[in-house]
């Protein structure tokens, strides 16, 4: 049996279509009209910030609660790269509080998962970390606008590699 060049291209690029597909991950939220230097902290410090703003955040989940309407996720903010996907291994840009509608199953969304939540800051309520007063700003996340990192995608550790020669694992 014998195959084309252009049957074995055609293979080839989907075989590099597929495997390049896998590596896209992550919510890519739309960014359109965000404003990327709004922080958790800042807002939390700012009074001047309108309620409304959208955002874009994401960070390791602190804590979460199902309430009578909805479900509460405590959130410590870091920085985002290309997939949106929280830089944990980064300064922490403060904490912030997500009200999520509908209920959600708190295993899931338990401590140390990460989280990315596109919608609008809708307040700014006074609570505690320990014994410390806290500012957190809410975020109202848009429709489909909160996203669960899975958990083998918590580690920055590339998944695939590429290489010739001899290899040592210790």
């Amino acid at each position: 049996m014998r195959l084309s060049i252009r049957r074995v291209s055609a293979l080839t690029a989907l075989v590099a279509s597929l495997s390049l597909a896998g590596c896209a991950s992550g919510p890519m939220f739309e960014a359109k009209g965000i404003d990327a230097a709004l922080t958790p902290a800042r807002v939390a410090k700012d009074g001047a910030v309108p309620q409304g703003a959208q955002v874009i955040w994401g960070g390791s989940i602190i804590a979460s609660t199902n309430l009578e309407k909805g479900t509460q996720i405590e959130v410590l903010g870091y920085s985002l790269d290309g997939t949106q996907r929280p830089r944990v291994e980064e300064p922490p840009l403060g904490r912030f509080l997500i009200l999520y509608p509908d209920y959600l199953e708190t295993v899931d969304y338990a401590a140390g998962r990460l989280v990315t939540v596109k919608g609008r800051v809708a307040s700014v309520r006074e609570g505690q970390v320990g014994e410390s007063h806290y500012r957190y700003p809410v975020v109202a996340p848009d429709g489909n606008g909160l996203y669960l990192w899975p958990k083998e995608s918590q580690s920055s550790e590339p998944k695939v590699h590429f290489g010739i020669g001899i290899g040592i694992v210790r």
